[in-house]
């Protein structure tokens, strides 16, 4: 939904489904953003947001979860993301949250 979702909103999507695809994804080009998942099917985007970091320490990083727990959104910050947001996300909020980003990052 969201691919289709920011496919409307103009941006060029790249999608993975678990935490290796999306590790041997964005090895493999780069890209203006990361909008990464908490839960993936074989590990966490936490966890893919600190492989991300170990060879790209500047693109932003969007993270969403439905576990609005301060103490995960702290560890993410800590880990490189540079945005939280809380599923279900409204499609403005999201798009919004891209743009800032991408403004700040050129």
């Amino acid at each position: 939904m969201l691919t289709v979702l920011l496919g409307l909103a103009h941006y060029q999507v790249a999608t993975a489904g678990t935490f290796t695809q999306g590790l041997e994804l964005a090895k493999s080009r780069q890209f203006n953003l990361y909008l990464l998942d908490l839960k993936l099917p074989d590990g966490s985007g936490l966890q893919l947001c600190r492989q991300i970091r170990s060879f790209d320490s500047v693109t932003p990083i969007i993270l969403c979860s439905g576990n609005a727990a301060l103490d995960n959104q702290q560890e993410a910050m800590a880990a490189g993301v540079q945005a939280w947001l809380t599923k279900p996300v409204e499609p403005e909020v999201l798009t919004e949250t891209i743009q800032r980003l991408l403004n700040k990052h050129p």
